[in-house]
C-alpha cells in the first residue's frame, strides 16, 4: 500500500504502550481488507493535547490504553451507551472533528460469556481486582444478565467503594466488597458460580504468579481471566486441575479488537482472522 494524502490515520494513546498488539493487528485488518489507513502508536499522557492534535491532524480515530481512559471523557462531544456505566472510554472515532467515545471492552466481555455458552443470569460472581478491566466486567454483567450477587476483592478499599456505589446506581444486584486475603478469598470463593480475575496478576512476564492460590481455588466453577499473555495463565491452569469451566483473556481482547476495527472502518472483521494473528503473537 502507498502511503499518500489521502491515508486515513489512527492510533494508540498510552503510556507505556511498547507492549500494545494494537498497531500490529490493524495495520494487519486495514491491508487484509485493501483500506487505505496506517495505525500508529503515541506515548503520552497528555490527553488535552493528544486530542487537540487530533482534530488538527485530522486522526480518524484513536485507542485508549491506560492512563488515559478516564482523563479523556471530558474532551468528546459524545459518550456511546457502552461508555454511561463503565465511565471510562478505550475507543475514539473522529467524525469531522466531532469525537464520539466507546468502551469496547465491555463488548469483549460479554463476547466472552456467549461464545463459551455462560449464562450469568442468577449467578454468584466474585471479582478479583478493582480497577477499570473491573468496571468493563461490571458493566457487562449488570447491562446484560439478572446477577444474584456481585463480590469484589482488591487492595484499594476507594476503588472498591467506588464500584461498589456503580453496581448500586445502575442495578438492584446485591453487592459487597472486601480487602484481598486469604480469609476474604476463602469466605468468598466457596459458594461462588462464577471466579473473573480483572488485576494483571499472571501477567507476562511474571507468568508463575496466580491471583489465588491452588489450595483456595474450588472445584467445578467457571473461572474467566481476562489477562491474555499469556494465553493460559497459572490461574486458568490451577483452574483445569480443578475441574473448573476456563475463559482465556485472549477471548476477551479479540472481541474488543473486531468491535473497535468496526468503529474505525465500518467493516467487521473476520474473528477467525483476528484469532489467528494474536495466536501468531501469544503463546
Amino acid at each position: 500500500m502507498d502511503i499518500n494524502t489521502k491515508t486515513f490515520l489512527f492510533g494508540i494513546i498510552g503510556k507505556p504502550i511498547g507492549h500494545s498488539l494494537s498497531p500490529y493487528l490493524h495495520n494487519y485488518l486495514f491491508q487484509h481488507y485493501k483500506l487505505n489507513a496506517v495505525y500508529l502508536a503515541f506515548e503520552t499522557d497528555d490527553v488535552k493535547n493528544a486530542i487537540a492534535g487530533m482534530k488538527s491532524l485530522g486522526i480518524q480515530g484513536f485507542s485508549v490504553t491506560i492512563p488515559n481512559k478516564v482523563s479523556v471523557l471530558e474532551y468528546l462531544d459524545e459518550l456511546d451507551e457502552s461508555v454511561k456505566i463503565v465511565g471510562a472510554v478505550n475507543t475514539i472515532k473522529n467524525n469531522n472533528n466531532f469525537l464520539i467515545g466507546y468502551n469496547t471492552d465491555v463488548f469483549g466481555v460479554f463476547k466472552s460469556f456467549q461464545i463459551h455458552n455462560v449464562d450469568c443470569n442468577n449467578k454468584k460472581i466474585v471479582i478479583i481486582g478493582s480497577g477499570g478491566a473491573c468496571r468493563a466486567v461490571i458493566s457487562a454483567l449488570i447491562s446484560n444478565y439478572k446477577i444474584n450477587e456481585i463480590k469484589i476483592l482488591g487492595i484499594k478499599l476507594d476503588e472498591i467503594n467506588d464500584l461498589l456505589n456503580l453496581i448500586k446506581l445502575f442495578s438492584n444486584t446485591y453487592s459487597s466488597g472486601y480487602i484481598i486475603n486469604d480469609i476474604s478469598l476463602k469466605n468468598s470463593l466457596f459458594d461462588a458460580d462464577i471466579i473473573i480475575n480483572t488485576s494483571p496478576i499472571g501477567m507476562s512476564p511474571k507468568i508463575d504468579e496466580s491471583p489465588i492460590p491452588f489450595d483456595l481455588l474450588p472445584e467445578n466453577k467457571i473461572v474467566f481471566d481476562v489477562v491474555y499473555n499469556p494465553i493460559k495463565t497459572k490461574l486458568l491452569q490451577f483452574a483445569e486441575e480443578k475441574k473448573c469451566k476456563i475463559i482465556s483473556g485472549l477471548d476477551m481482547f479479540k472481541f474488543q479488537a473486531q468491535k473497535q476495527f468496526q468503529i474505525f472502518s465500518n467493516i467487521e472483521p473476520d474473528i477467525e482472522i483476528i484469532t489467528n494473528l494474536l495466536a501468531s503473537k501469544i503463546k
